[in-house]
């Protein structure tokens, strides 16, 4: 039984390690962002580390992390390409709709990028099959909205947390 365990191990992570490879050709140069109210805007940095290999990057941010739910951000820009061995900047800017203003909000900056594909040859005849697989990645950070009323320093705000038992809670 515990060959069978090990051999499965073995196998899962052998058809798992081409996957980490083409996961880290494209990154966020962060893993978490901070606006602070009245800021016009902050920038973010995404990376491709491939040689060879340029991505199709979509962008966008939301309340949810399931990417549907509207954010009081934009983010730009939202679609681009990203070659090979370079950075871009993304601009994240606040709409203005209102937001609470004694604690922060969080939202999530989405990341996806797609990787490019080779044209199938045309002088193969037609009763060749030829197939690729490519795998898009997708990245997901959060995004802090601190208002202004919270600029004390954590120590601070460390010092009045309250603590209290709750029956049944």
């Amino acid at each position: 039984m515990t060959r069978f365990i090990s051999l499965f191990s073995l196998l899962v992570a052998l058809l798992g390690a081409p996957l980490a490879g083409w996961s880290a050709g494209f990154g966020i140069n962060a893993t978490r962002l901070i606006y602070p109210e009245g800021a016009s805007s902050i920038n973010v940095a995404v990376r491709n580390t491939l040689n060879h290999e340029p991505y199709l990057v979509q962008t966008a941010i939301s309340g949810k992390q399931d990417a549907q739910t509207a954010a009081p951000f934009t983010v730009t820009p939202p679609l681009f390409r990203l070659e090979p061995q370079s950075t871009n900047q993304l601009r994240i800017a606040f709409t203005g709709q209102p937001l609470p203003g004694d604690r922060e909000s969080v939202f999530y900056l989405h990341a996806t990028a797609i990787p490019t594909s080779t044209q199938l040859d045309p002088t193969q005849q037609r009763n060749d099959v030829q197939a690729q697989l490519r795998f898009g990645v997708g990245n997901i950070i959060k995004l802090f909205y601190r208002p202004a009323s919270l600029s004390g320093s954590s120590a601070a705000a460390q010092s009045g947390l309250q603590f209290s038992r709750v029956a049944g809670g």
